[in-house]
C-alpha cells in the first residue's frame, strides 16, 4: 500500500487564478460546467484561453447568439447534434483544444448519468432530496463544424436566432489589458492585473480595461467619488496619450474612453472576460440575465467635465454639485462675473489675500 507523506500541503486553488502546476494536471482538458443550465435542451460552452495549458472550456449559463465573439471558439450542444463555431480571431490553442476533446463532447462522457441537487439547510441540519435523473444520449452526436460567417439556420435556429454579436468588425485579435485604479497614499496609482477574471472587478473600485481601439472605464457601484473622478482623468489621459506610445496605434483617428457601471455591462465590454455572467453579484438567485450590445455607456470626457465646470452660487450654497469637487474651494468653481459681483475683486486678487482674509469672505458667503 502507498503510504500519504504527512508533509503534504493543501493548496487553495481560486476559479480563473488557477496556477501553471495546475493546468497542467488536466492535459488541456479543463471542463467548468454549469448546473444551473445542465439540463436545458442546448448547452453553450466558450473555448478560450492564450496558451496550450492555459485554455479551458466554460459552459455559459445563457444560450443565445448574442454570446459569440469572434475571438474565440463556441461549442453548442443540442440533443442530436454537436456544432463547434469557430470565430474568426481564435487561435490555434483554442482550435487544438477543441480537437482533442471532441469525442467528449460527441460522447458527452462528462456529464454524469445523476447529479445531487443541492439540499436545503435548515438549523444546523441539511435537507436531502432526490437525485434529479438527467437524460443523456444513447448514441453519440453528431459534428457539424462552423467557420464564422458559414453559419447554417439549423445552427441559428439551435442557438435561439440570430443576433448580433460583439467584436465581429475588428481585423484581428486584440489582448486586451485590466489595471485596477487606485488612491492609496493620495497618489492615483493603476496597477495591471494578469490573467483577469469578472471576479477581479470588486464593487468599491474603479478598473481601465484597455481594449486597443477602445479603453473602457468600469465604475463598481460602491466605489467613492474621488476614486471615480480619479479614474475619469486617467481613463481621458491614457487614451490620449498611448497613440503616441504604441506604434501599433498611430493610424487610429481617434481612441474614445467610455465609461460602463456595474451591473449594465454592455456585450462589446464583457466579452473580453471570456465568460461574463452580467449583474452576477446582485443576482443571488443565479437567474440568466442576457447582457445587452446597446447597453449604455457615457463618454469618460464629459462625465468628467461635470468636476470642472463652473457653478452658480445657489448651486454651491445649496450643495448641487458632484460630490467629487473640492468643497474646500468652493469659490473657484464660480465664473469670473459671479466671483467678482460675490467677493468685490477678481480670483487673482483673491489669492493674493492673506489665508484668514479668504477664510473670513468665504464664511460670510456660506462658500467655506
Amino acid at each position: 500500500k502507498r503510504q500519504v507523506s504527512t508533509q503534504s500541503t493543501g493548496v487553495r486553488v481560486v476559479q480563473y487564478k488557477e496556477p501553471k502546476h495546475f493546468l497542467h494536471l488536466f492535459n488541456c482538458r479543463l471542463f467548468v460546467h454549469s448546473s444551473a443550465s445542465f439540463c436545458s435542451d442546448s448547452r453553450l460552452y466558450v473555448v478560450y484561453g492564450v496558451t496550450a495549458y492555459g485554455v479551458r472550456a466554460v459552459q455559459l449559463r445563457n444560450v443565445s447568439a448574442s454570446m459569440l465573439c469572434s475571438n474565440f471558439s463556441f461549442v453548442l450542444i443540442s440533443a442530436n447534434k454537436c456544432f463547434v463555431w469557430f470565430g474568426k480571431h481564435s487561435n490555434k490553442f483554442e482550435k487544438e483544444f477543441i480537437e482533442k476533446n471532441v469525442d467528449q463532447w460527441l460522447k458527452q462522457t462528462f456529464i454524469y448519468t445523476e447529479a445531487i441537487v443541492q439540499g436545503e439547510v435548515v438549523g444546523n441540519e441539511q435537507k436531502k432530496e432526490d437525485p434529479k435523473k438527467l437524460e443523456g444520449p444513447t448514441t453519440p452526436l453528431a459534428l457539424v463544424k462552423i467557420q464564422e460567417g458559414e453559419e447554417t439556420e439549423e445552427f441559428w435556429s439551435t442557438i435561439k436566432g440570430k443576433k448580433v454579436y460583439p467584436l465581429k468588425d475588428k481585423p484581428f485579435r486584440i489582448q486586451p489589458r485590466l489595471f485596477q485604479i487606485t488612491i492609496g497614499s493620495g497618489a492615483v496609482e493603476a496597477h495591471e492585473i494578469f490573467n483577469f477574471c469578472q471576479d477581479d472587478l470588486a464593487s468599491d473600485d474603479v478598473f481601465l480595461l484597455d481594449c486597443w481601439d477602445v479603453i473602457y472605464l468600469w465604475i463598481g457601484k460602491m466605489c467613492a467619488e474621488n476614486e471615480k473622478k480619479a479614474g475619469l482623468q486617467t481613463a481621458v489621459d491614457y487614451a490620449n496619450k498611448i497613440r503616441d506610445l504604441d506604434s501599433s496605434r498611430k493610424n487610429l483617428q481617434k481612441i474614445d474612453a467610455l465609461v460602463v457601471v456595474e451591473g449594465s455591462e454592455p456585450l462589446n465590454f464583457s466579452c473580453w472576460f471570456g465568460s461574463f455572467e452580467p449583474d452576477k453579484k446582485n443576482n443571488p438567485e443565479k437567474e440568466v440575465v442576457e447582457a445587452k450590445l446597446d447597453a449604455p455607456v457615457w463618454k469618460a470626457i464629459d462625465l468628467l467635465n461635470e468636476y470642472s465646470r463652473t457653478y452658480t452660487y445657489e448651486e454651491l450654497v445649496n450643495g448641487k454639485y458632484p460630490p467629487g469637487i473640492n468643497v474646500s474651494q468652493k469659490e473657484t468653481y464660480l465664473s469670473d462675473e459671479d466671483f467678482e459681483s460675490l467677493f468685490k475683486m477678481n480670483k487673482e486678487q483673491f489669492q493674493k489675500l492673506s489665508p484668514w482674509k479668504k477664510t473670513d469672505l468665504k464664511k460670510k458667503l456660506r462658500l467655506f
